[in-house]
Formats: structure tokens, C-alpha cells, sequence
């Protein structure tokens, strides 16, 4: 009673997809920011993959970044909505100083919950 509301949750009202595209949007954001550019690819269990899979998708960035300690400003602002967007592993290829560096998140084990609350809206997954 007396520790008043609870804070809602920022990422309660998105989805997967909508997640993704927001990583896609704040590293580009990012990469621009620093006067990079950077090729997104993502991948499901190694083979090319596309943004709207409901399965966990990896995705890998390929940039060229003047100063290698720029990823922290780019990659740090995403990694709240790796879990949403089903994202276990985030790579970034930077070409100019040949550094890669990973960054993963445990995602919870998939339940039929889960699968038909996460759908984007206007999609029903059949429980299995």
C-alpha cells in the first residue's frame, strides 16, 4: 500500500518486430552519429533470415567506425530491447580497426503464451 504505482514497463506495448526495428533504427541513429554506416544482416540458426521471423533471429553489423570506443554509444542503447526483439546475439564487424565484438541476452524459454502475445497484431500463431 504504501510504495505507490508501479512504473509501467517502457517496451510493454511492443512487439518483436516493432523491437527489431527499433535496434535497426537507433544503431543506424547511432552509426550516423559518429559519421558511419553500417549493413545489417540477420540471421535464423546461421542461415540468412528476415526481420518479421517469430523464431529468435541473430543480427550482425558491418560498419567501418573512425574511433573503436564509438560502439559503446551506439550498441548501449539497444541492448534493453534485445530480449523483446528475440535477439540472443548482436555482433558488430568494424572493418577499420578488424575488431568484432558480441553481445548476447539469455531469452526466456518460448511458451504458447508467449507466442501468440508476441505476434504482430492482425497475426494468431496456433498453439502447438
Amino acid at each position: 500500500m504504501r510504495r505507490g504505482p508501479e512504473a509501467p514497463d517502457p517496451l510493454g506495448g511492443i512487439n518483436y518486430v516493432q523491437a527489431r526495428q527499433t535496434v535497426q533504427q537507433r544503431i543506424t541513429e547511432g552509426l550516423t552519429a559518429v559519421g558511419a554506416t553500417g549493413k545489417f544482416n540477420w540471421t535464423v540458426a546461421g542461415q540468412p533470415g528476415d526481420i518479421n521471423s517469430p523464431n529468435p533471429i541473430e543480427l550482425t553489423v558491418d560498419t567501418a567506425l573512425n574511433d573503436r570506443n564509438a560502439r559503446h554509444q551506439i550498441i548501449n542503447p539497444v541492448k534493453e530491447y534485445m530480449e523483446r526483439a528475440k535477439i540472443p546475439t548482436l555482433t558488430m564487424n568494424d572493418s577499420k580497426s578488424h575488431s568484432t565484438w558480441t553481445y548476447t541476452c539469455a531469452l526466456p524459454a518460448p511458451s504458447a503464451d508467449d507466442n501468440a502475445a508476441s505476434a504482430p497484431e492482425g497475426e494468431a500463431q496456433a498453439p502447438q
